[in-house]
């Protein structure tokens, strides 16, 4: 047996099973475009319609029981509110369009009210709200030579804490020398997740399976992250220098289906885990697969998530760990030709150690 964490593990791995599914109900509305979402600890699940401008409420079983907010530029109105997380009674909602993180307080079920709100240069849906701060992948500047990946922000305050300098975040040594390779490095994404567990913080870019676990004590960083023979790690082709060259999505989307896109991280008591993605041209679907970690980082699980796939290379955290439950729920999204909707479930696994 391998010991770690004060957990026992099996030399084979962990067991990752699916437990059930939850269909998300378009009877009463449509849910036009979703891609994350968030559980509450009353088995609400939060999910942001960033098309329809609002956020949609379901119970356990996948009803729509509450319709939130509207499409505007008003007090209350989201424009594309994309991305979302939540620590009771605290949700955080990051709206594309505006360029900003709102800030609600739960009140009821299905009830939220407006504390604050402020702006933040994201371009993926991805946020980590934690007790009265807010960790953000995205993008910061201080200077011309001093650009950051993730920082922190105080809801208090608003104090801004940098953590993850970009040449870190993209693997250089030195921001000259990233800066020098910007163009053959950026074009694959700038998306980045995160994570928090004690005293650590666990981020990843989505362009390479390389985890970057930050002391949060002591700023220093440790690298750790195995690539298994189906993962290609992204880079920049010719061919898609020449489809951004042209704005030919169909040539840059050709050229992403060859690559693997890391597209979640969770930490818990004794893992990181890690979720990535590889496209299925039989099945014309990009498919899911979890890696699990020892928080020293050594890989000891490996697992395609059963029925985790989406025809739509949008790269969001459409997942959710639940660590009182050790239960993830990953947001399965599938093109239904006889409705002409996205068929939207979300998929339960159980990790067990």
């Amino acid at each position: 047996m391998l010991i770690f964490q004060g957990a026992l593990v099996s030399a084979r791995g962990a067991e990752v099973i699916q437990i059930g599914k939850i269909k998300l109900s378009q009877a009463k509305s449509a849910l036009m475009a979703a891609a994350s979402f968030i559980k509450t600890e009353d088995d609400v699940f939060i999910v942001p319609d960033y098309k329809d401008g609002n956020l949609k409420l379901y119970d356990i079983n996948g009803n729509l029981i509450k319709i939130w907010g509207t499409k505007g530029p008003g007090p209350l109105e989201f424009l594309s509110p994309v991305s979302c997380d939540y620590k009771k009674p605290l949700i955080a909602i990051f709206d594309l369009a505006n360029q900003r993180i709102f800030i609600y307080r739960r009140v009821g079920r299905t009830e939220f009210e407006r504390l604050s709100e402020f702006v933040c240069l994201l371009d993926k849906p991805n946020i980590k709200l934690l007790e009265d701060q807010v960790l953000i992948p995205g993008f910061i500047a201080v200077s011309a030579t001093k650009q950051y990946g993730l920082y922190m922000r105080n809801l208090k305050t608003g104090h801004i804490q940098y953590i993850l300098p970009e040449e870190i975040k993209y693997g250089f040594t030195s921001f000259s020398q990233f800066d020098s390779q910007r163009l053959n490095t950026v074009p694959v994404g700038t998306a980045g997740y995160c994570d928090t567990y004690g005293n650590f913080i666990y981020y990843v870019w989505e362009g390479n399976l390389r985890i970057i676990k930050i002391n949060k004590l002591t700023n220093k960083y440790e690298f750790f992250g195995e690539t298994p023979n189906n993962y290609v790690k992204p880079r920049v082709t010719k061919e898609l220098q020449e489809g951004f060259r042209i704005l030919s999505r169909e040539v840059i989307e050709a050229e992403f289906s060859k690559m693997s896109f890391i597209t979640g991280i969770f930490a818990d008591k004794d893992f990181v885990g890690v979720i990535y993605k590889k496209y299925d041209a039989k099945k014309s679907l990009w498919e899911m697969s979890l890696q699990l970690y020892t928080p020293e980082g050594k890989l000891f699980s490996e697992t395609v998530l059963a029925n985790a796939v989406t025809y739509i290379n949008f790269r969001a955290n459409n997942s959710f760990y639940d660590r009182d439950k050790r239960i993830l729920y990953y947001l399965s999204i599938v093109y239904d030709e006889n409705t002409s909707l996205d068929k939207y479930e979300i998929i339960m696994y159980k990790i067990n150690l």
